[in-house]
């Protein structure tokens, strides 16, 4: 199942994302959507969190709360699923569409759950693009740790050098 914008289209025009590569410049690491979840591409943000989370009593709840007629809706949309939120699935478009014009009531919601939940496990998943740049920025932080470190350390056996220096002159001019 692909997304409406992608109905009609070659499989070699669908197979174009599968080429596009993140930007990583320097200390620049630009990440989108640009893999299926759950067979859907995602068109936004609040998109990519519903396909990863569609199970999640938290993005459920939420949604449920920010917009309670058009997420009724949709999980009744077809009961023959033996889980009705795969429901979110198939409509995960259509519901980011409706989720638009509420974005930060959405985003706010979702965070005061998130920090007053009391269970780690039920906490939602990040989409693999967010991972992807959270690790790479992880990773590039931690070698800036290392280079600032060692800079820090060459540093320190400089001033102990110096320091070394200084004893040495002060003994040789003790002896004149």
């Amino acid at each position: 199942l692909i997304n409406k914008e992608f109905v009609g289209k070659s499989d070699s025009e669908k197979e174009i994302l599968n080429d596009i590569k993140f930007v990583d410049n320097n200390n620049i690491y630009v990440v989108f959507q640009k893999d299926p979840i759950e067979g859907q591409y995602a068109t936004s943000l609040e998109e990519a969190l519903i396909l990863t989370n569609y199970k999640n009593d938290i993005i459920n709840d939420v949604i449920k709360d920010c917009r309670p007629k058009i997420y009724n809706q949709i999980l009744k949309s077809d009961d023959s699923r033996k889980d009705l939120r795969e429901n979110l699935i198939h409509n995960s478009y259509k519901l980011q569409k409706k989720l638009s014009d509420s974005k930060s009531d959405f985003s706010n919601k979702l965070i005061f759950r998130i920090l007053s939940s009391e269970n780690s496990d039920d906490l939602p998943n990040l989409p693999n693009y967010l991972e992807d740049g959270l690790e790479w920025l992880v990773r590039n932080l931690q070698v800036n740790d290392m280079l600032s470190l060692n800079q820090v350390e060459a540093g320190g056996d400089m001033e102990a050098e110096n320091m070394r220096l200084d004893d040495a002159e002060v003994i040789t001019d003790d002896a004149k």
